[in-house]
């Protein structure tokens, strides 16, 4: 019995918390909806985010990390990118010549 009063108690405070939160829900969405609402808000992190983005040159400080990185994405990856293409054009020229494959048709010559 005791166990009932409880589970009902604790039952009786999960919903006055679901109440309260969709009180607070409705409040919120009611004031950035409002038409009528001045402009003044403004989020920090947006703000944070658009510093960054306007100073990068300014903070930027150039490390063995950094140097590595601006390698591997400025030559490693075009030079293997290069390196796939030229093999697998190498492989359909020779499965052409072969006669296992048709040439393919170009559509951008007129």
């Amino acid at each position: 019995m005791a166990e009932s009063r409880k589970l009902s108690v604790e039952q009786r405070a999960e919903l006055e918390r679901i109440a309260i939160r969709n009180r607070v829900k409705l409040q919120y969405q009611r004031m950035i909806n409002d038409p009528r609402r001045p402009n003044t808000g403004i989020d920090p992190a947006i703000e944070r985010w658009n510093f960054a983005r306007q100073n990068a040159y300014s903070y930027f400080k150039a490390t063995p990390k950094t140097t590595v990185v601006g390698l591997i994405m400025g030559i490693g990856l075009p030079a293997c990118l290069v390196f796939a293409i030229v093999k697998s054009k190498t492989k359909e020229n020779e499965r052409i010549d072969k006669g296992l494959q048709k040439k393919p048709r170009n559509y951008l010559a007129f």
